[in-house]
């Protein structure tokens, strides 16, 4: 068995990355398997997971599960997955520890702050200019999720 962004397939003996790219993502230029990148001469085993993407493209939902998926090791991702973690305090060390959950897959973020993002805070949070005058849990909702 193969998992190729997504999809389950049967194993092929001698099977290599390249073989894959027409079919399942027509152009990827980067390859993930098992959670490292792999060049596209890459012969493939049975069990391996294998992500395909093209290099400027925004993956897609299910795309982005996979990467996060192959990142953890078997079963730490469906535990990452149904964690809750709230943050109070959206400043300097509260928007990159936010950054850093949503990026690894937390399932539900809860975040905290009654302040609103002001052009003092561009240096040293994760803010940005086109956020100035928003509430800072509205503005880090929509850095995290995007």
């Amino acid at each position: 068995m193969l998992k190729v962004s997504e999809q389950t397939l049967p194993y092929q003996e001698g099977v290599r990355l390249k073989d894959l790219v027409d079919t399942y993502k027509p152009g990827a230029d980067l390859f993930i398997v098992n959670g490292f990148p792999a060049s596209s001469d890459t012969l493939l085993a049975d069990g391996d997971i294998c992500c395909l993407i093209r290099r400027g493209e925004t993956p897609t939902a299910e795309e982005m599960k996979s990467l996060l998926a192959a990142r953890h090791t078997p079963g730490v991702h469906e535990i990452v997955q149904k964690a809750r973690v709230g943050i109070m305090g959206l400043g300097g060390l509260g928007t990159v520890v936010a950054g850093a959950m949503a990026r690894i897959g937390v399932g539900k973020l809860i975040l905290a702050d009654f302040d609103v993002v002001e052009p003092s805070n561009l240096n040293r949070q994760q803010y940005s200019i086109s956020q100035i005058g928003e509430k800072k849990t509205e503005a880090l909702k929509k850095t995290c999720c995007r």
